[in-house]
């Protein structure tokens, strides 16, 4: 049974609408590292799947957007450079990929 609620189809589409805005705005590669990240990933795990060679390319133009625009978190933020450090999408980078 599905309740009625007065506002409810504005919300469901402004939400959509912001989704695709974000999308329209997100570079290709920070929309590439978002649709290959599953769960928490190392970021060697990530350079690989894109298949990009060069760490310092990777890092300035694919993990750092991404991470900068709040569509990717570090799951060890206080100790940026821990040997444990992995990353996982956050909200909006759950969002952007449930768009793309």
């Amino acid at each position: 049974m599905t309740i009625w609620r007065p506002g409810a189809q504005v919300t469901a589409q402004a939400s959509v609408q912001a989704t695709a805005q974000v999308g329209a705005q997100a570079t290709k590669e920070v929309k590439r590292v978002v649709l290959v990240l599953e769960g928490e990933m190392k970021s060697a795990e990530i350079q690989a799947i894109l298949q990009l060679k060069h760490r310092g390319y990777f890092k300035n133009n694919y993990l750092d957007p991404s991470i900068i625009e709040g569509f990717v978190e570090l799951t060890v933020p206080d100790i940026l450079k821990s040997p444990n450090q992995m990353y996982r999408l956050t909200q909006k980078g759950i969002e952007l990929k449930k768009y793309l």
